[in-house]
């Protein structure tokens, strides 16, 4: 047996209250705090509605992220030329240096200076098998040697036409 700490009675309850007690004490409960709202099926089923249409829209915010990442990320069909004549105009410009050593290795000098035309002995002497253009700009190569070396290089200016 137990004393009820409200009243000072003996009581036998699990709880250690007496039954007036906790009656007093459920009614005070009852008045000062308000019931809970049951959950009924429909509560239940607009919750659910919420977080469908909150993962929906997450879903749908990412997919359009990413949409927009990779179309923006592409490079455009001018950057695409524009690195293609560059690779061309490089090419070339490797083709003309071979060229010079092989006519080096052949005559024992450089080829003479100058444009890189019809008239020049890399394409008389079949070297090269056409006089080479820059791609972006038409022109010939220009080749400059001495008696220490050659170099061939584009005068468009533009940048990735050098090797």
């Amino acid at each position: 047996m137990s004393t009820c700490p409200g009243c000072g009675k003996e009581t036998d309850t699990p709880s250690g209250t007496c039954p007036e007690c906790a009656e007093v004490a459920r009614r005070y409960v009852d008045r000062t705090l308000p019931p809970l709202p049951a959950l009924g099926r429909r509560d239940r089923r607009s919750h659910h509605n919420r977080w469908l249409v909150l993962s929906v829209l997450t879903i749908t915010i990412v997919i359009f992220g990413i949409a927009a990442a990779i179309v923006f990320s592409v490079p455009t069909g001018r950057d695409f030329e524009v690195k293609a004549r560059a690779s061309v105009c490089r090419s070339n410009l490797r083709d003309v240096s071979e060229a010079v050593s092989e006519y080096r290795r052949d005559n024992g000098e450089y080829p003479p200076a100058g444009r890189l035309d019809g008239d020049h002995p890399l394409i008389i002497d079949r070297y090269l098998d056409s006089p080479p253009r820059c791609p972006e700009t038409d022109r010939y190569y220009l080749l400059e040697s001495d008696e220490e070396g050659a170099s061939v290089r584009c005068d468009s200016g533009l940048e990735g036409h050098e090797i």
